[in-house]
């Protein structure tokens, strides 16, 4: 697992019948993938920095994937849905929630 992977698979269910417009994606402990069409609740507010999420990516360890109860979170900047899908994902500093 990647934020670049989690994020594909988030797209991915843009071509999916019926199509999925997840707006939000995050990876936990190092391996996890989560994909939402609504903010998560409560929205990370806290232990925002690379300190908060610690646990290397298992698909590439020089990125970090969360930790334990804390996710980096990625943000769709745009989303279009024709047909097939196309969108554009924000990268924030990491961002973590407990």
């Amino acid at each position: 697992m990647t934020p670049s992977l989690c994020i594909s698979s988030a797209l991915a269910r843009l071509s999916a019948e019926p199509a999925t417009t997840y707006l939000y994606a995050g990876v936990e402990y190092g391996r996890e993938c989560y994909a939402g069409m609504a903010a998560p609740t409560p929205e990370p507010n806290s232990l925002v920095g690379p300190k908060a999420c610690t646990i290397p990516c298992k698909g590439d360890a020089k990125q970090s994937c969360g930790a334990g109860n804390m996710y980096n979170l990625y943000v769709a900047t745009s989303v279009t849905v024709t047909g097939t899908g196309t969108a554009q994902w924000s990268v924030p500093p990491t961002t973590a929630t407990a």
